[in-house]
């Protein structure tokens, strides 16, 4: 293997252009990752191929897996702001529920994922998911009250008096 990859990395050093160098990358980075399960390597591949192709999918994808199975929370946090920025004309609010399910629960960051969730209720007033994170936030003193805001908002767009008194007296 450490042939193969001595040979990959020259191959590469010699590629005229970015585009053969992230082809060749991503297919060392496949070998790392499936064949030889070197999965460090793989994300060492995975990020240069983004260093120079920001959009690459392959190269995303795969880190996202990777990311997260090495529990490497703040690396997935900053891929998927990036996927988010980078979300163009696709609807960015499944990977906005994602980064604030992991602000939250993993980075410990309650103040970030209301960031995200604010935004996620905006779009998708009927997510459940996002709604349950919210109302997690309003155990947190300091961010009662915008959590009430933001759950006041979706119950009244949705036309759930019962569920917007019970929001009004968490703000007591």
């Amino acid at each position: 293997w450490s042939d193969l990859e001595a040979l990959y990395e020259r191959v590469i050093g010699a590629a005229d252009s970015s585009e053969r160098k992230t082809d060749l990358l991503a297919e060392v980075g496949i070998i790392a990752e499936e064949i030889t399960n070197d999965t460090a390597k793989a994300v060492t591949y995975y990020e240069r191929i983004l260093a120079l192709a920001p959009d690459h999918d392959v190269a995303t994808l795969a880190l996202d897996t990777l990311y997260a199975t090495q529990e490497r929370w703040q690396d997935l946090a900053e891929l998927l702001r990036r996927r988010i920025e980078r979300a163009g004309a696709t609807d960015p609010t499944s990977l906005r529920l994602r980064l604030a399910t992991l602000l939250y629960a993993r980075l410990g960051d309650p103040k970030g994922a209301l960031d995200e969730l604010e935004q996620v209720s905006d779009a998708d007033p009927a997510n459940r998911e996002a709604r349950e994170l919210v109302e997690k936030c309003l155990d947190h003193a300091d961010l009662r009250q915008r959590a009430a805001e933001i759950l006041e908002k979706v119950c009244t767009e949705r036309g759930e008096m019962g569920e917007l008194v019970r929001v009004h007296e968490s703000r007591l």
